[in-house]
């Protein structure tokens, strides 16, 4: 009688869905009556923090939220800052859900970077935003690889080619919130805060039993004001050790960290000349290992006929997941930036993304673009510039024929300028998050179907010349006997003997 199987004992870790989506935001917003009327826009801070996601029926549904802080003079000549948020969303189709086991759980990586944006005052209390937002998404499935089997008569007669593979496994999960403070005293009496920002700089994370620790600080830039006197950047940097549990994780040896952070709020508060900083943050862990598989490579039976139907795919192969720290050293014309030999530069800020990678010399690069808002002082008046110069990373990344994927995020963490004669002196330290992937071909059996008896003969030795193509493998199917009725080795001798 002939009988069917099914045999799911190999799920691979692999995309379901991978691309980037363009967003575009347009808001029109109203001051509150106690911020200050608007002179003049210096420049825009978009935080964008790591929007929720989930799979609903055969889509996955993305939500983020864009936190905006707008930073202006006023009316009466003062630096003001004032935050808003807007929320954004989009639908991403599965198209090829039925070929993953969505039970055994999906990993979903997102981040949001704004490419541009402005903002233009329409009135003294009224302004208009817009901004466009790339999204970088993808999702991790279990994909199942298995063998049908239809029209064995007996399952004993079967011969398996055996075959393993390190498969990548994927997990990502978020910290909670961390929640730190810090004091400064200001300058002088009636010294003021005019805007705050702040920053997660990771700076070391390891693997601890069932948990990750993560060493890092918070940087946080405060504008200050003080009378008669130019505004100034102040750098306050507060420490944290912090230790997640990844629940359902196992943390095998060869695990690969990437740890990235966000603060969520940073609250500012001044009494008597020191100001009282509360920021809270949370972590985003990306981490990256490898499980061995068995799979069978192919099939046959010393009994009767079969036809096998094969299916390559590309499994991911983990090039890269980490962290490492960019040093950019630029010259900015002055001349350029319209702005005098008489100024005083303010505050500078930097924003940085990575837009893609370049293979050169055999070495693997990110190519990304840094954008830097300067703020400067002339007479009392104070305006604003925009420049964006370029930047290449190197990463220490193995050769490979093709990159198929990466997921990087970049942040400028500090910035020094100064002024050098014609030119602005810029020193920014960006902190970049990076997963590359590139691929490794497999054949995997899909599905046989076994056919006639094979007529039996009587015991016999056969001798067979292996071409250089051939192993014990390739000679048992062409025969259909079993591997160990072959006498010699098919790579080293010029024939071999079969028993059947």
């Amino acid at each position: 009688m002939n009988t069917n199987r099914i045999t799911n004992d190999c799920r691979v870790t692999m995309p379901l869905v991978w691309r980037d989506v363009n967003t575009d935001i347009s808001e029109e917003m109203t001051l509150a009556d106690y911020y200050p009327e608007i002179r003049r826009m210096l420049y825009l801070r978009c935080s964008l923090l790591p929007p929720s996601k989930f799979i609903s029926g055969n889509k996955l549904d993305v939500n983020g939220v864009a936190d905006y802080t707008v930073v202006y003079l006023s009316a009466d000549g003062q630096i003001c800052s004032v935050p808003f948020l807007s929320e954004y969303s989009f639908s991403l189709p599965i198209e090829n859900m039925s070929e993953f086991e969505m039970g055994e759980g999906v990993t979903v990586m997102a981040h949001s970077v704004c490419e541009s944006s402005s903002v233009r005052v329409s009135s003294p209390r009224r302004f208009q935003l817009r901004s466009h937002l790339r999204t970088s998404v993808g999702a991790w499935g279990k994909r199942l690889c298995a063998e049908q089997i239809n029209g064995i008569e007996n399952e004993e007669s079967i011969e398996r080619l055996g075959a393993t593979l390190n498969a990548v496994e994927c997990f990502c999960e978020s910290s909670d919130v961390i929640t730190l403070t810090d004091e400064y005293r200001l300058p002088e009496a009636n010294a003021t805060v005019s805007a705050a920002e702040g920053r997660v700089s990771v700076s070391d994370c390891t693997k601890e039993e069932d948990s990750i620790r993560v060493r890092g600080e918070i940087v946080i830039d405060l504008l200050t004001s003080k009378s008669e006197a130019c505004p100034e950047v102040v750098q306050r940097k507060i420490p944290f050790d912090v230790s997640t549990e990844l629940d359902g994780i196992e943390l095998g040896e060869d695990l690969s960290l990437r740890v990235s952070g966000n603060v969520t709020d940073l609250s500012v508060n001044v009494e008597e000349d020191v100001v009282n900083l509360e920021v809270s943050a949370v972590l985003e862990m990306c981490c990256f290992g490898t499980r061995e598989l068995e799979y069978t490579a192919d099939i046959f039976s010393v009994e009767q006929d079969c036809e096998c139907q094969y299916r390559e795919l590309d499994i991911p192969k983990l090039l890269y997941n980490g962290r490492l720290s960019h040093i950019q050293n630029d010259k900015i014309s002055a001349e350029e930036l319209g702005i005098f030999d008489d100024a005083n530069l303010v505050d500078v800020r930097a924003y940085a993304m990575i837009e893609g990678t370049d293979r050169e010399d055999n070495k693997t690069k990110l190519r990304g673009i840094c954008k830097y808002s300067v703020v400067y002082e002339r007479g009392g008046e104070y305006a604003s510039s925009e420049a964006k110069l370029p930047f290449n990373c190197e990463l220490d990344v193995e050769a490979f024929e093709e990159l198929i994927g990466f997921d990087a995020i970049a942040d400028g963490v500090s910035v020094r300028a100064k002024r050098d004669g014609d030119f602005i002196d810029l020193d920014s330290r960006i902190d970049i998050s990076a997963t590359l992937w590139g691929r490794e071909r497999v054949r995997f059996l899909e599905s046989v179907e076994f056919g006639e008896p094979i007529e039996k003969q009587e015991p016999a030795f056969i001798v067979c010349y292996p071409t250089h193509e051939d192993d014990v493998w390739s000679i048992a199917k062409r025969y259909s006997v079993r591997q160990s009725d072959i006498s010699g080795d098919p790579q080293n001798d010029s024939f071999i003997m079969i028993e059947r």
